[in-house]
């Protein structure tokens, strides 16, 4: 019975702990430094800052919130610059120093291949990590008249800062564009907050690519193998950008894989090689890698926002 009693009051004295621990910690942390890119569009819900009573951009040219309601509001990036956001709740306020940078990752039609099918090049121009980036494709014809466009199937996937890359795009109707004359525009992407604690680090100068066949293929290849050798002491994300030319040396074909390695950690990619309309007769091989910090839930303020993608 007293070992029940005991068990009893140490769960009451956790539960008032837990109860009072919040609203001591939030208000410490009630700032918060955002990076977003013009066109981002999130929606905050706070969990513990109750009603809230008023929401302002100091700076509207910059980004402004598009509607307030009961413990949520939603942001939007208008312009280069900075703004500071305030949050005004029932239970404190909350400041968030926002820097808006412009979105600078272009693509441009590079080349038409066989069987309907382009090569895309891709350029990060900004400091930013981006998981995706959509592009919308306008095509044009000789004398620049629009064609047709499409909206929904030209992805770039985990673009590294200050990095190119080829990919291939293929459309669902190929009308004979002119590729000097169409155009590749972002009309969304995917990118991780930086208020969150989550740190991307460009870690390709640390990963070593072997190529297992020597850069030499023969009609009877039908893949490659490469390995990926990771020199860090972190765990990366690692790219092989795969480029295929023709006798010519002309590029024929292109694309990129990926591989997660461990610290120190060796794996392998194997590559499909195009299909012999292609004719491709040799390759080159460019290795990109980042490591990626996420903070454990300790390291994370009691009240940290819960945000919800819209994009553009």
């Amino acid at each position: 019975m007293k070992r029940a009693k005991r068990l009893l009051i140490q769960i009451l004295v956790l539960v008032l702990l837990l109860c009072n621990y919040p609203a001591l910690e939030v208000k410490a942390i009630n700032t918060l430094d955002e990076l977003f890119y013009v066109g981002q569009h999130y929606n905050y819900t706070f969990l513990r800052i109750g009603r809230i009573i008023k929401a302002d951009s100091s700076n509207k040219k910059v980004a402004i919130l598009s509607d307030v309601s009961t413990g949520d509001i939603d942001l939007v990036a208008k312009a280069p610059g900075k703004s500071t956001i305030t949050i005004k709740g029932e239970a404190y306020t909350y400041t968030i120093n926002l820097t808006v940078k412009k979105m600078d990752v272009t693509a441009k039609f590079y080349k038409r291949l066989p069987g309907g099918n382009y090569i895309i090049k891709v350029t990060n121009n900004t400091k930013g990590f981006f998981q995706r980036v959509y592009f919308t494709a306008v095509f044009r014809s000789s004398d620049g008249e629009f064609m047709d466009y499409d909206s929904e199937r030209v992805i770039a996937m985990e673009l590294i800062p200050g990095k190119t890359y080829y990919t291939i795009y293929k459309p669902l109707n190929d009308c004979d564009f002119d590729l000097s004359k169409s155009t590749l525009e972002v009309n969304n992407f995917d990118t991780e907050l930086l208020f969150t604690g989550i740190k991307y680090t460009d870690y390709s100068a640390k990963i070593k690519l072997t190529d297992l066949n020597k850069g030499v293929i023969d009609s009877s290849d039908s893949k490659i193998t490469v390995e990926v050798k990771n020199n860090s002491a972190k765990a990366v994300t690692a790219f092989v950008q795969v480029c295929w030319y023709n006798e010519n040396g002309d590029m024929v074909y292109a694309d990129y894989y990926s591989k997660n390695l461990k610290q120190k950690g060796t794996g392998k990619v194997t590559i499909d090689t195009p299909d012999k309309n292609y004719g491709a007769v040799s390759y080159s091989i460019a290795g990109y890698a980042y490591n990626v910090y996420r903070p454990t839930l300790q390291d994370m303020p009691i009240d940290i926002p819960i945000i919800h993608t819209n994009g553009k």
